[in-house]
């Protein structure tokens, strides 16, 4: 049910909402008309990839592990509708891992096998056809393609001997903190509640935001963490983490970041997009006309006579991330990294085809805080 709940919400503020690129007053009914569109007409990309209705699903799916995503996911529904798949290949990658050189993550794979060679099986429904209608009614997003089949016994088959499950059984006290989501799509806060109340003397978080597996994306429950890592120091009973807002323009920033040669693009169009989420860092985006190393010589001066130190001059610094910092001030901290011309045609983002103009180079300038 986690999926079709973050589904709906995500369809409701869709609505209505200007901050929501794929205009729609009827969410489900455009997705569905999208899906369907795709399943006829598939959207072939400038590299030759195919951007189907399963692309579709699996990019929406990625975009629920995370709220900093769904306008990332706005934008590539839109670009589908008027015939540009590249967004949602780019979500629908990141979800199967799948790098530039069309090399894939090996968990999808080895996941099963895992299970197989330990002894854990899925034992299915006793009644796989009742299951199949209640999935359907309680959540007819996901489960609309389901089959029978979903929720009946998995068999792992040959080479596979049978092995007894090694029985987890936990009876220490050390500081232990279970950390559940609220609104998580994939593992339900009751499952977070369940494991502390087996775990002895450890402290249940709930984090009330969207998304799956908050820390390190959220400053609340990271901090959380960090403290049992570092000082094996428990949060109090009955701790929440909210949702984080926006960063907002640190002081110094608008004395040391001036005069980069480029056209300055919005963060909140672009930070998800490409992982700097306006919650996590303060960023500016530039596209400057050049290719990397000519964009790298002009922004390294720039940071140069605003006093900032490059703290890794050795790094040749193609395609990769330079970092400053202030000697005198050490929380004036900036990182800058680059996205070539190719980079950028690669997802469809330049030139005719995106937001960004040809032949240049877009560089992404940002902070974050250090604590």
């Amino acid at each position: 049910m986690g999926f079709d709940e973050t589904y709906n919400r995500f369809g409701a503020w869709c609505e209505g909402n200007d901050k929501c690129a794929f205009t729609t007053t009827d969410f489900n009914a455009d997705w569905l008309a999208l899906e369907k569109e795709l399943d006829k007409n598939s959207i072939v990309t400038k590299s030759g990839r195919f951007v189907n209705h399963e692309v579709l699903d699996t990019a929406t799916i990625q975009a629920f592990y995370g709220e900093s995503s769904w306008p990332t996911l706005a934008k590539a529904l839109q670009n589908a509708r008027n015939g540009k798949g590249a967004g949602l290949l780019a979500l629908a990658d990141e979800y199967n891992g799948r790098d530039k050189k069309g090399r894939y993550a090996t968990s999808s794979d080895s996941r099963p096998i895992i299970n197989c060679a330990s002894g854990i099986v899925d034992k299915g429904s006793k009644n796989p056809a009742q299951m199949l209608k209640t999935a359907k009614e309680k959540a007819p997003w996901y489960y609309r393609d389901a089959e029978k089949s979903w929720f009946e016994e998995s068999d792992c088959g040959e080479p596979y001997d049978d092995v007894e499950p090694i029985a987890l059984k936990y009876s220490g006290d050390a500081s232990i903190v279970v950390i559940g989501g609220e609104k998580d799509p994939a593992t339900p806060f009751r499952w977070a509640e369940k494991m502390s109340k087996n775990l002895k003397g450890s402290v249940l978080v709930k984090f009330t935001g969207e998304g799956h597996g908050s820390v390190g994306s959220n400053v609340c429950t990271s901090k959380v963490a960090r403290k049992v890592f570092v000082n094996k120091e428990l949060p109090t009973v009955g701790k929440e983490c909210g949702v984080d807002v926006p960063l907002t323009e640190p002081t110094w920033w608008a004395s040391t970041i001036r005069n980069v040669p480029g056209e300055k693009f919005s963060r909140f169009d672009f930070g998800s997009y490409f992982g700097f989420p306006i919650e996590e860092f303060y960023s500016e985006f530039f596209a400057v006309k050049g290719d990397v190393p000519t964009t790298r010589t002009a922004v390294l001066s720039v940071m140069e006579k605003r006093g900032l130190v490059n703290l890794a001059p050795q790094n040749d610094g193609i395609d990769a991330y330079i970092f400053f910092e202030n000697p005198s001030k050490v929380d004036e901290f900036v990182g800058i990294g680059f996205y070539s011309e190719a980079d950028l045609a690669e997802y469809e983002l330049n030139g005719n085809d995106g937001p960004f103009p040809g032949g240049s180079t877009l560089v992404v300038v940002y902070t974050y805080p250090l604590d």
